[in-house]
Protein backbone atom coordinates (compact mmCIF):
# COMPACT_ATOMS: atom_id res chain seq x y z
CA UNK A 1 0.00 0.00 0.00
CA UNK A 2 1.56 3.36 -0.79
CA UNK A 3 1.56 6.07 1.80
CA UNK A 4 -0.36 8.89 -0.08
CA UNK A 5 0.38 11.58 3.02
CA UNK A 6 2.48 14.41 2.18
CA UNK A 7 5.89 14.73 2.72
CA UNK A 8 7.20 17.79 3.88
CA UNK A 9 11.04 18.68 4.14
CA UNK A 10 12.03 19.53 7.65
CA UNK A 11 13.32 22.79 6.11
CA UNK A 12 10.03 23.92 4.97
CA UNK A 13 8.10 22.51 7.95
CA UNK A 14 7.55 25.86 9.76
CA UNK A 15 6.48 27.72 6.22
CA UNK A 16 4.17 24.88 6.04
CA UNK A 17 2.72 25.24 9.44
CA UNK A 18 2.18 28.78 9.50
CA UNK A 19 0.87 28.12 5.71
CA UNK A 20 -1.97 25.90 6.88
CA UNK A 21 -2.97 28.25 10.21
CA UNK A 22 -4.00 30.97 7.48
CA UNK A 23 -6.11 28.60 5.59
CA UNK A 24 -9.59 30.81 6.79
CA UNK A 25 -7.77 34.08 6.03
CA UNK A 26 -7.67 34.36 2.21
CA UNK A 27 -9.23 37.76 1.05
CA UNK A 28 -11.57 37.40 -1.16
CA UNK A 29 -13.49 39.53 -4.02
CA UNK A 30 -16.14 39.80 -6.26
CA UNK A 31 -19.61 38.26 -6.34
CA UNK A 32 -18.20 34.70 -6.76
CA UNK A 33 -15.67 35.46 -3.77
CA UNK A 34 -12.55 34.85 -6.31
CA UNK A 35 -9.18 34.10 -4.02
CA UNK A 36 -7.11 36.97 -4.23
CA UNK A 37 -4.17 36.21 -1.90
CA UNK A 38 -3.46 36.10 2.01
CA UNK A 39 -3.05 39.93 3.33
CA UNK A 40 0.48 40.32 5.03
CA UNK A 41 -1.21 41.51 8.69
CA UNK A 42 -3.06 38.10 8.91
CA UNK A 43 0.50 36.38 8.27
CA UNK A 44 1.77 38.08 11.12
CA UNK A 45 -1.23 37.44 13.22
CA UNK A 46 -0.34 33.72 12.13
CA UNK A 47 3.03 33.71 13.25
CA UNK A 48 2.44 35.31 16.53
CA UNK A 49 -0.59 32.95 17.38
CA UNK A 50 1.05 29.79 16.26
CA UNK A 51 4.82 30.76 17.50
CA UNK A 52 6.25 30.52 14.84
CA UNK A 53 8.26 33.65 13.41
CA UNK A 54 9.31 33.27 9.61
CA UNK A 55 12.56 34.09 8.41
CA UNK A 56 12.78 36.57 5.30
CA UNK A 57 13.10 33.57 2.95
CA UNK A 58 10.60 31.63 5.11
CA UNK A 59 8.47 34.41 4.35
CA UNK A 60 8.95 34.27 0.68
CA UNK A 61 8.11 30.58 0.10
CA UNK A 62 4.87 31.18 1.87
CA UNK A 63 4.27 33.89 -0.54
CA UNK A 64 5.38 31.26 -3.26
CA UNK A 65 3.08 29.19 -1.77
CA UNK A 66 0.41 31.39 -2.11
CA UNK A 67 0.83 32.15 -5.83
CA UNK A 68 0.76 28.37 -6.45
CA UNK A 69 -2.30 27.87 -4.97
CA UNK A 70 -4.11 31.09 -6.07
CA UNK A 71 -4.75 29.51 -9.16
CA UNK A 72 -6.22 26.15 -8.03
CA UNK A 73 -8.27 27.49 -5.74
CA UNK A 74 -10.00 29.95 -7.98
CA UNK A 75 -9.82 27.02 -10.73
CA UNK A 76 -11.65 24.94 -8.30
CA UNK A 77 -14.18 27.53 -7.24
CA UNK A 78 -15.20 28.01 -10.99
CA UNK A 79 -15.61 24.18 -11.28
CA UNK A 80 -18.39 24.68 -9.07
Amino acid sequence: EQDERLKVLACNWNTVRVFLALRSDWKRIGMVGVFDGIPTPAIESAQRLTGITLTPEEFEDLRLMEAVAKPLLNDALRAK
